[in-house]
């Protein structure tokens, strides 16, 4: 009887301190996934252009694999990557949602892109 109050005494602690511990956490830079994703094609760069891509990221345009899947993708890194040119993406899927608002003139909607981390180019 004794082994049973004890083991109570113990889950009702346990559930005293994680239910005392605050859930709201601030997160001030995104992690990024432990696995990464490669993808290879022609890189087409929309930046500064009024394409749907340039709703959710400066930095993005599209990528053409070889099997005709235009990617939307988005730099995570500061780059000047070149235009025209048949790359190699390393990186991870995400997702951005963008809520409807006077001030935006994007459109209300999600879009699931491909966050670059690194690049080269193929040769």
């Amino acid at each position: 009887m004794k082994k049973i109050e004890n083991f109570c005494c113990l889950i009702l602690l346990i559930f005293i301190i994680f239910s005392c511990v605050s859930q709201n956490k601030t997160i001030t830079k995104k992690e990024i996934p432990l696995f990464l994703d490669t993808l290879k094609g022609h890189f087409k760069s929309a930046k500064g252009s009024l394409k749907l891509i340039s709703c959710y990221c400066y930095n993005g345009g599209y990528i053409m694999t070889k099997k005709k899947e235009k990617i939307p993708v988005c730099f995570k890194i500061k780059s000047k990557i070149e235009n025209d040119k048949n790359v190699i993406l390393i990186g991870y899927f995400d997702t951005k949602r963008i809520k409807s608002d006077i001030d935006n003139p994007c459109p209300e909607g999600e879009l699931r892109f491909f966050k670059v981390v690194s690049y080269k180019y193929k040769l």
